[in-house]
């Protein structure tokens, strides 16, 4: 039987942390208590992961937890390690950038593989470095809780009332979103932009902020509201409606200020 005891040379860390644990054995031959014999063994070398908020569940994906340690490493209070996180996802848009996987692989939004596919959760978009707004939100969501971070998933959805251009009889079928394309994002310079909705991110740690984990940007206000107008005056281009009969389109372009959007927590 082999008794094993591990010893740190220091306290491990109470903050946020990402770093290799290294282990150099000893293997001893005990006879009546006494330590009659010792050999080294070779070292072993793990990584290990320190995060802020509850322990990760079983079969918790490593990217995300690595990502938030990585970044957060030697933080504890919330809205630093935000701050932290944050960073890694404001900084990596365009094409040849996106934020990267724990092997240092780059994700993109809406790539070519998401375009084929869509792929609509945090789990296709680590299994294929590629995904959608719903993706990427998830993604920042679950990196932010798992570090003790509140986080919410914010649902954006066009606002109909009375705007929806009447064409005769033909029947009113949707309306979509159009995004700048101008505005470049994870990994991706050119990325899709019209969507039916889309997901940001929110956080009572920075209560009017919302967080655009696709785009990598940031929208701030004295109010919520005044974030949520932040975003559509920046990123909402127009409203497009469709029709059934010939699939007519038409763009109804927003004037900054007015409410075309509707922001609805999940």
């Amino acid at each position: 039987t082999l008794a094993a005891h591990l010893v740190s040379q220091g306290l491990l860390p109470d903050t946020v942390a990402n770093s290799d644990l290294n282990i150099t054995w000893t293997i001893s031959l005990v006879q009546d208590g006494n330590q009659v014999e010792s050999e080294v063994a070779p070292s072993s070398s793990n990584h290990l992961y320190v995060v802020g908020g509850a322990a990760p569940a079983a079969g918790e994906y490593e990217t995300v937890i690595d990502v938030g340690c990585r970044n957060a490493s030697g933080l504890s209070a919330p809205r630093d390690i935000l701050n932290a996180i944050w960073s890694d996802f404001d900084s990596n848009v365009g094409n040849g950038k996106g934020v990267q996987n724990w092997a240092g692989l780059p994700m993109v939004y809406w790539g070519p593989a998401c375009q084929r596919t869509l792929f609509p959760n945090v789990a296709a978009l680590l299994k294929n470095r590629d995904g959608s707004c719903s993706a990427w939100s998830e993604f920042l969501m679950t990196s932010l809780q798992i570090q003790g971070v509140d986080a919410r998933l914010i649902r954006v959805t066009p606002t109909l009332g009375g705007r929806v251009p009447r064409i005769n009889a033909n029947p009113f079928r949707r309306a979509v979103m159009n995004i700048w394309s101008t505005i470049p994002a994870q990994g991706n310079s050119n990325p899709e932009t019209y969507f039916s909705d889309h997901f940001v991110i929110t956080s009572s740690d920075a209560p009017t902020t919302i967080y655009d984990p696709s785009y990598g940007n940031a929208y701030y206000g004295t109010s919520v509201a005044a974030a949520e107008q932040d975003w559509e005056d920046t990123s909402l281009k127009s409203i497009t409606f469709q029709y059934l009969v010939l699939n007519w389109l038409v763009d109804t372009n927003h004037v900054p200020g007015e409410a075309d959007v509707t922001f609805m927590p999940l």
